[in-house]
Formats: C-alpha cells, structure tokens, sequence
C-alpha cells in the first residue's frame, strides 16, 4: 500500500516530549523487537542528497542545506557529491521529481527497498506482488523497480558499501542509542490494541537521512512488508539531535538517536501505520461517500503537514487517534492529554474527538470487535455526523480536544 505517515515528516511536532518519558510498560523487551540499519536505505539517502543539487529542493531540503549537524550526511555528501553530473545523479534526480509530481515521496521508494536483498546482493527477499496493490503504487513501482540495480550498482562500483562499512562504528552507535529508549512490552501492547499478531517488529536507524538544520526537526517513515510469515512493521527513523561537527567521524561518542521521548512517540506512530493502512484500501468505496469533507480548509492545514489526499487524511487522523488511545491503555493519561493538544489543538486533526468517542465502543465490546479490522466501517461512520461547513469551521479555529 502506498504510505502517507511521514513524510509526513511530522514537523509540527510541538508536543512536550517530557511528559513521554514516564511509561508503564511490560516487565521486558520483546526478542521481537530489533534495531538496525539497512546499506539498501542508506545508499538511497546518499543518492536523495545527490538529487537535491540538480533538483535545487527536496522535501524540506534544498542545495543550500548546510548538513554539519549530520556527520554522516556531511561525510557520505562530501565523498559522493561529485556523482551529482554522473548518469546515476541524473537519473536519482529525475526520478524523484517524476514521482513527486503524482505526490508520491520516498516512502514508497523504502517500502520497495526492504522487499530487496541487502546489497550487494540484487534481487528481491520477498515477493513485492505480495503488498496490496493499487493504480497509483503500481504507476509509481514501474518507475522504483529499475532504479533499484542503478543503486546497487552504485553501492559496488562508486564505493558507496565500502564507505558504509568503514563507518560501521558510528551505525552501531546510533543502533545502541535508539535500542536502550524502545518502551519495553510496546510492541505487545499494540498487537493487543489492534488484535493482530505480527511475527517481528523492526526499527532501522538512518544517519544519512537528510533534515534541515532545525533543532527539533526530524524524519520518520513507518512502512510494512508482507513474508511468508506475516506482515512485518517497520519503522526508520531519521537522527533528531543536532550535533556539534568534529574533524573526523570517528571522533563521534553521540550519533543523534538519543531522544528517548522522540523515539517513543515515533515507535507508536509509525508502527501505528503497519496496523491501520492495509485495512484503509477495502473500505475506500466506504469512505469515499464522505471526500467533500476534504474541505480547502481542512487541504491547507493538510498540506502544510505533507497529506495531501482525503484518503491519506484519514489514515493520519486514525493512526493519531490510535496513539492516543494506546497511552490511555497504558494508564499513561498525561501522555494522551498532550498528544491530543498536539493533534487535535496544534495541528487540527479535526475529527479525532469524535473519532475517539467511537473507539471506546470498540474497547469495551472486544469480544464483539476482537479486531481493530473489524471495527473500522463502524470507526468510518463519524464522519457522517460532519457538514463541509462544519469541517471549515474546525480547521481554521483553534481546536479542541
């Protein structure tokens, strides 16, 4: 499925991360839970930055982005710039602008790279005909796919794995950094929300995923990939400390993946994604009855947070309301406070209270609804209690929650 929790990039992010830190959770880690890094992901974002110089900007990055707090954005752009006037250079730039112009971003570009076998290998670990399918992710896999042996070529003849690998110090750092603050239990407690089983959670550090210069800025992404197992969530995740440049990457004691609350909040939203976004696509008939809800109110403030679709809107709203809902069954009642003043109040995820009401339906009626899948066309119903008058009103006037 095509995904829209990022890319988000969760840049309105104001919530006060203190209130994250306190969290009761089960006794220990699930063994299920691994953090790691991936060389396939990270020869992308190389390229990504590459791209920017021809495309002047990206995302929120553009060719003047001084990237100095990110040692290895700044290590790996000073080795591969140079690549920016190369065949692979023009064809990373050309792709993404391609891309973006049908609103599709690098999220999709990564759900397809963890379908593929770490390079230098080639080829897929899992069938990608396996994810759900539709007209938009096909269009866009059709250009992805032949990209994927440009990168891998990259990754053998530019050098691209041997600098990876030299720097393999700093990689576990950052994987040490973001695996001692990952709730213990969490993953349990969302397999226990949604009612859905998953045979392995996994959390992949990106140190050369690009963010602007802004203290607070970050970057996260929260795909899922079908195996023969199950459906495996993922999430990766940019650094979110700026830190001080040093002469040498080597000189590095922090990797900036030490936020605890940060890394909270992201594990449950972005693998909050990997249990709602597979069920959005059978019930769109559903939830298109209500897309003139999709105000030019309710679009602007959308817009500003990278959701660009009536579709992609109510997968935020959902996976939002799912965090919150999550830290109320946690007992953790001022994190849902503040994560509905975040939501609801700064960043006008307007349906959510209304939406919350519902869900306490879902909760106490588990033997009714023993999944989160079975109660989603009754969670869609709210949204014929709204008017699009309703709707502008909301979006532009401080929200309540």
């Amino acid at each position: 499925m095509a995904l829209f929790s990022n890319n988000k990039f969760l840049r309105l992010l104001t919530l006060s991360y203190a209130c994250l830190l306190t969290l009761p959770c089960f006794s220990q880690q699930s063994p299920r839970l691994s953090v790691t890094w991936n060389p396939n992901i990270e020869t992308y974002f190389i390229l990504e930055r590459i791209a920017v110089e021809r495309l002047g900007n990206y995302g929120y990055i553009t060719r003047e982005t001084n990237n100095a707090h990110q040692p290895m954005v700044k290590a790996a752009f000073e080795k591969f710039g140079s690549y920016k006037d190369s065949a692979i250079g023009i064809k990373a730039a050309a792709l993404l602008d391609t891309l973006r112009k049908i609103h599709v971003f690098n999220d999709m570009i990564l759900e397809a790279l963890l379908y593929t076998r770490a390079f230098p290998d080639t080829g897929y670990r899992y069938p990608l005909n396996q994810a759900p399918n539709n007209p938009q992710r096909e269009a866009a896999l059709r250009l992805i796919q032949p990209f994927f042996r440009e990168m891998q070529q990259f990754y053998v003849s530019a050098g691209a794995g041997e600098f990876l690998q030299r720097h393999r110090a700093f990689y576990d750092g950052a994987v040490h950094e973001v695996a001692k603050d990952i709730p213990p239990g969490i993953d349990r407690y969302m397999e226990h929300y949604y009612g859905e089983k998953v045979p392995a959670f996994t959390v992949i550090v990106n140190p050369t995923m690009p963010i602007a210069p802004v203290e607070g800025d970050f970057r996260g992404v929260g795909p899922s990939v079908i195996t023969d197992k199950g459906k495996i969530p993922f999430m990766i995740m940019s650094t979110s400390i700026m830190l001080s440049p040093l002469p040498s990457l080597s000189q590095y004691k922090k990797f900036g993946f030490d936020n605890p609350a940060h890394t909270v909040f992201l594990t449950v939203h972005e693998f909050g994604h990997s249990f709602v976004n597979p069920h959005l696509a059978p019930n769109q008939e559903q939830l298109e009855k209500y897309s003139a809800l999709f105000t030019d109110s309710l679009q602007k403030v959308m817009n500003a947070q990278d959701i660009y679709s009536w579709y992609s809107c109510v997968i935020e709203h959902i996976v939002r309301l799912g965090e919150i809902r999550i830290a109320e069954y946690m007992k953790d009642h001022t994190r849902a406070q503040s994560l509905r003043k975040l939501h609801t109040g700064d960043c006008h995820f307007v349906f959510i209270p209304a939406m919350e009401e519902k869900m306490k339906v879902y909760e106490q009626h588990r033997q009714r609804y023993p999944t989160f899948n079975d109660f989603l066309p009754e969670l869609l119903t709210v949204f014929k209690n709204f008017t699009p008058a309703q709707v502008n009103q909301l979006a532009t006037t401080p929200g309540k929650y």
